[in-house]
């Protein structure tokens, strides 16, 4: 009997203990990146022993970017804001469910951004100076000033462990922090032997081109008064589009009078602007891919040179001043942005232990 129950409490002992789980910890991989004002070079390296299935897109990076400090004898330095670019609701990736790549032990990722489509606005994109200060994020949760989070997710993840047995998931990666470097960042000066010159929108960022006004301002450059004819078929404009290809657009031009009304005085270092839109310029299959344009524009008057002559106006070509044009960020478009599929490259990188 005594030997009974103890074979039962030896039965509910055995069937009370259940071996603990194993304590998941973080994947060891690591983000990189490479920055200057055209590109941001984004690498991810696994450098755990086992795989890691990686969201291998671009286009879930933040950049903070911290200006470099400029010390004064004159005033006391202020302390730089960080400055975050990255992509806006419709670009930027709202789940975890795409370009999914499984990365080996010591293989990598990598992949160009133009750093023009994630610091798109003057601002952000003059933030991009050389030395200045970059944090990569790559993923889905953080923010700017915010308390850190912690590094484990239940929700949507940028790096997970395939088999859930050994590393917890990922929500966002974070790069050490590392100098905006100069290449590219120099421009071209603007010619200032031409009397006048056309300035367009530096940006433009809306969901699609039928949103997509361009403001459009004839400057004088001299010190003397300048006359010009103030027309919108007198504008040019060459689009070169996120798949390489060049579309030009401009107004029909009409047989018209030079009445008085067409001509503009501009006084010395004096402006006049108008509005044009741009679904109404271009051909309709100009900006019809989501992703990022950058557009060329002229103020081409020569078609009215007997006109002009009369009207002691400035016949010719006026090339826009800004050297790299303006810069259109589509959002949403019929066709989305043309990506090729991630791959890996070999990688040096040393493994755990």
């Amino acid at each position: 009997m005594v030997s009974s129950a103890l074979a039962l409490m030896v039965v509910h002992a055995a069937a009370g203990h259940r071996p603990d789980k194993p304590k998941l910890r973080a994947p060891e991989i690591a983000l990189t990146v490479s920055v200057n004002a055209d590109f941001v070079s984004v690498e991810v390296t696994n450098n755990d022993t086992i795989p890691l299935t990686l969201v291998a897109d671009a286009h879930l990076l933040a950049l903070d970017i911290t200006p470099m400090i400029e010390v004064s004898l004159k005033h006391r330095p202020t302390r730089p804001k960080t400055i975050r670019c990255n992509l806006p609701v419709g670009i930027r990736p709202s789940t975890d469910a795409a370009r999914q790549l499984v990365i080996p032990p010591g293989s990598s990722y990598k992949e160009n951004v133009d750093a023009r489509f994630l610091c798109f606005t003057p601002k952000e994109h003059g933030a991009l100076a050389p030395h200045s200060i970059v944090v990569a994020r790559l993923g889905f949760v953080g923010r700017v000033g915010s308390k850190p989070k912690k590094v484990a997710t239940k929700g949507f993840a940028v790096v997970r462990d395939p088999s859930d047995a050994t590393a917890f998931p990922l929500a966002e990666i974070v790069s050490a922090p590392s100098e905006v470097v100069a290449n590219g960042w120099e421009g071209t000066p603007s010619p200032h032997d031409i009397p006048l010159a056309v300035e367009l929108s530096k940006t433009i960022d809306v969901a699609t081109a039928f949103e997509a006004p361009l403001q459009v301002s004839l400057k004088n450059q001299r010190k003397n008064a300048q006359h010009i004819r103030l027309k919108p078929e007198a504008l040019r404009l060459t689009v070169f589009t996120p798949e390489g290809r060049t579309f030009a657009c401009d107004v029909v031009t009409m047989k018209t009078n030079p009445m008085r009304e067409f001509y503009s005085t501009l006084g010395a270092k004096g402006k006049v602007s108008f509005a044009a839109a741009l679904s109404s310029i271009c051909p309709r299959e100009t900006f019809e891919s989501q992703g990022l344009y950058r557009m060329i524009g002229t103020y081409e008057t020569s078609q009215w040179a007997e006109d002009n002559t009369r009207a002691h106006a400035f016949s010719g070509t006026i090339e826009s001043n800004a050297p790299n044009g303006t810069w259109i960020r589509i959002r949403e478009g019929k066709h989305p942005m043309h990506r090729r599929e991630p791959t890996l490259v070999t990688s040096d990188a040393p493994r755990s232990p």
